[in-house]
C-alpha cells in the first residue's frame, strides 16, 4: 500500500509522532534566557517537527525516483528469483506459457486479502495452461516465508532481496500483479487488491492462456 499524497504521508507521520498542528496557539510570552545546562529537552517538539519534514522528504524522494510500472505491450524484464526452498528460477523457464506474477508483502492487508482468489485461480488454471509466481518485496525474508507457509501457497514463491526485480518492473508498492502471455509480453498490469476484481481477474488470466 502507499500514500495517495505527501499530505497524507505527513498526516500519518504526525499522528504517529503525536504532533497536533491544529492545536490553539499559546499566548505570546517573553522567553527567559536559556541555561544551556538545563535545555536538553526544550526543543523536543522542534526536533519532532524536523523529523516529520525529513521523513516526508524521504517518502517524496522515493516516489519520484521509482521507475514507471512496466507497461502493457512491453517485454517482461528477465530475472532470476531464489525460491523459498532455495532453488533459483528464471523468467525464461516460463517461455511458451502464460504467467501471472504477483508482488506481495506479509504486512500488507491487500496482499493477504488477494491470496484466496490467487489460490482459486491456480486451482483452475495451474495445470500447465498458466503458471503463477509470487515475489516477496518490502519485507524480511523470514516474515515473507512465514506468510507463504501461513497461506499454504501452492505455487512457486521467492524473496526479492533488495527489491531488485520489483525495481525492474517499476513496482513501488504491494500488491502489484502482471499478466504475461506465452511470448513474454505484458498483457495486463494491476496495482491493488485483486480480490475486489474477481471477474476481471479471471478474464485477465484467460487472456494469457
Amino acid at each position: 500500500m502507499r500514500f495517495s499524497s505527501v499530505g497524507a504521508a505527513l498526516a500519518a507521520i504526525t499522528t504517529l509522532l503525536g504532533i497536533n498542528f491544529a492545536a490553539k496557539a499559546a499566548p505570546t510570552k517573553v522567553m527567559p534566557r536559556l541555561d544551556p545546562s538545563k535545555s536538553s529537552g526544550r526543543f523536543f517538539g522542534l526536533n519532532k517537527l524536523g523529523s516529520v519534514f525529513l521523513l516526508v522528504a524521504l517518502v517524496s524522494g522515493c516516489r519520484e525516483e521509482s521507475k514507471p510500472l512496466l507497461q502493457v505491450g512491453a517485454k517482461a524484464a528477465p530475472f532470476t528469483l531464489e525460491l523459498t526452498g532455495g532453488k533459483p528460477i528464471r523468467l525464461e523457464q516460463y517461455a511458451g506459457k502464460g504467467l501471472v506474477i504477483t508482488f506481495m508483502s506479509s504486512w500488507c492487508p491487500c496482499s493477504n486479502e488477494s491470496m484466496p482468489l490467487m489460490k482459486q485461480a491456480y486451482a483452475k488454471h495451474g495445470n500447465g495452461e498458466v503458471a503463477f509466481l509470487m515475489v516477496g518485496i518490502q519485507d524480511s525474508r523470514s516474515k515473507f516465508e512465514k506468510y507463504v507457509e501461513k497461506w499454504e501457497v501452492p505455487f512457486f514463491a521467492g524473496y526479492d532481496k533488495g527489491d531488485r526485480i520489483a525495481s525492474d518492473y517499476g513496482v513501488s508498492s504491494p500488491p502489484t500483479t502482471f499478466f504475461i502471455d506465452k511470448n513474454g509480453i505484458v498483457k495486463r498490469a494491476f496495482y491493488g487488491n485483486i480480490a475486489k476484481k474477481p471477474d476481471e481477474f479471471q478474464q485477465w488470466v484467460e487472456e494469457i492462456i
